[in-house]
């Protein structure tokens, strides 16, 4: 997207400037023996804070993945 930004009118070059600036990195999908250690850890006391840190994904997920969603 930012290689044809240029390329592009203004309003769709603030368009593509908003979906970047809104993208976030930290998403991503996570394996089954992933999701088990973010429930273990959070079962054995770590803060959901740390896991999301650690295993790169949102505090919220973390949350939900201990609330079985």
């Amino acid at each position: 997207m930012e290689r044809i930004a240029p390329l592009m009118g203004a309003r769709r070059r603030d368009q593509i400037g908003r979906a970047i600036a809104g993208y976030d990195t930290k998403r991503r999908r996570l394996r089954q023996s992933e999701r088990d250690a973010i429930i273990a850890g959070f079962r054995s006391g770590r803060r959901a804070v740390e896991l999301a840190d650690e295993f790169r994904v949102r505090r919220e997920h973390v949350y939900r993945l201990v609330r079985g969603r």
